[in-house]
């Protein structure tokens, strides 16, 4: 039944052009658990937040933060000292800027331009599309960072280097 409507209700959410907010209540500690939440929101339209339920407070002064770009507002950008899950939404083009505490930033079917800050970023492409990294590193005081690739977590190439590095990456079910 949810495969039958989760189709129609998608579209039907995407038609109205009415921002629908969604709620959930994983362990906020899970980070495959708020990422799931997210993604399951994140594909059927809805903006995705989570939240504490024994301390629903806890949330607004300690995160994990959500951010999602839409249409009126297409940059996402993330808490400077908390860790973030930012989405590209269903936007054709997001610009998603994260904080310094290592981010989560899941791609929309457009063309999302991404900007990390210090710690260990994921990035999680749509299911749809290539991931092309470029990355550059504008860090003056410190080493190059480090950048691994890992797919369904296999890492398929490590780089430390101050030279730009280019990539692509045919879709894959998870990166």
């Amino acid at each position: 039944m949810g495969d039958f409507c989760r189709p129609s209700l998608r579209q039907l959410i995407k038609d109205s052009n009415i921002p629908i907010l969604g709620s959930d209540y994983p362990p906020l500690s899970n980070t495959n658990a708020v990422l799931n939440s997210f993604k399951i929101y994140n594909n059927l339209n809805i903006i995705p937040s989570v939240v504490n339920a024994v301390d629903p407070y806890q949330t607004l002064f300690s995160g994990p933060f959500m951010y999602t770009a839409v249409s009126e507002n297409p940059v996402a950008i993330g808490d400077l000292y908390f860790p973030n899950y930012i989405s590209g939404g269903i936007v054709e083009s997001a610009i998603l800027i994260g904080g310094n505490k290592g981010d989560y930033f899941i791609g929309g079917p457009g063309k999302n331009s991404i900007h990390g800050g210090s710690g260990n970023d994921t990035i999680i492409p749509h299911k749809e599309k290539i991931l092309s990294l470029t990355v550059n590193s504008m860090s003056v005081n410190y080493p190059p960072p480090l950048l691994s690739i890992l797919i369904n977590g296999t890492e398929i190439t490590r780089v430390r280097q101050l030279i730009p590095v280019f990539a692509t990456f045919a879709p894959s079910p998870s990166i």
